[in-house]
């Protein structure tokens, strides 16, 4: 089961956001969009809980339908339809996260051209290092979300096969040794998506205090 701990995009919270400037700076554009983003993710964030414990019950299902001997089929079918419906709900929360990822970076894709018009060389160093880090962070995503996905397909196969009387033992031990690959797939993409994640937070925060933008960090 995927059991990730997602990093939140925003470091901390930011008061008394100004800048020195009697109209608004480049800087503060990009701040705006980049603050906008964590928004834009809130929905990813949310439902992170619901996800895991989806994933927990699941695991208790498989549990209890391999302890059954094979002449408790009705239950095992039973077990075996919640299982589906729960992968099933899980379609959907992945669904609304690569949504809420999505549109972070249609916002966020707003910043390189704001960047092109920043006129401190250094500030404008740590705004392009910002682009870069986000964009890597969005590619692992897009790599997780395509894993975890593919998972979900093996595991409803898997439950099929548990819930056929049809089905024969040497088909479900294949198929778990194909999730059992899947799934350490998904703990290495979602361990490169949590190490992006910490990067960019680190080159926002060194962005933010590289501007004249008066930030006030509180850490979470």
């Amino acid at each position: 089961m995927r059991k990730i701990v997602f990093l939140m995009i925003g470091f901390g919270i930011l008061l008394a956001v100004s800048g020195c400037f009697g109209k608004t700076s480049t800087e503060e554009k990009i701040f705006d969009v980049l603050e906008e983003t964590v928004t834009l993710e809130e929905p990813f964030v949310e439902q992170q809980e619901d996800i895991t414990s989806l994933e927990k019950r699941e695991k208790e299902i498989f549990d209890e339908i391999t302890s059954l001997p094979s002449d408790e089929m009705d239950e095992i079918q039973a077990l075996a339809q919640e299982a589906i419906e729960g992968i099933e709900k899980r379609e959907d929360y992945i669904k609304t996260e690569k949504e809420s990822m999505d549109a972070s970076k249609e916002e966020f894709d707003k910043v390189p051209t704001l960047v092109e018009d920043v006129e401190d060389e250094k500030v404008k160093e740590e705004a392009e290092n910002v682009v870069e880090a986000m964009n890597n962070r969005y590619e692992k995503f897009e790599m997780l979300h395509t894993t975890y996905k593919e998972t979900l397909e093996l595991e409803k196969e898997l439950y099929t096969l548990l819930e056929s009387e049809d089905s024969e033992m040497s088909d479900v031990t294949d198929q778990l040794i194909e999730l059992n690959e899947k799934y350490e797939q998904v703990m290495e993409a979602n361990e490169l998506f949590n190490e992006t994640t910490s990067q960019y937070n680190e080159q926002k925060e060194t962005f933010y205090k590289a501007t004249e933008l008066n930030i006030t960090f509180e850490e979470n």
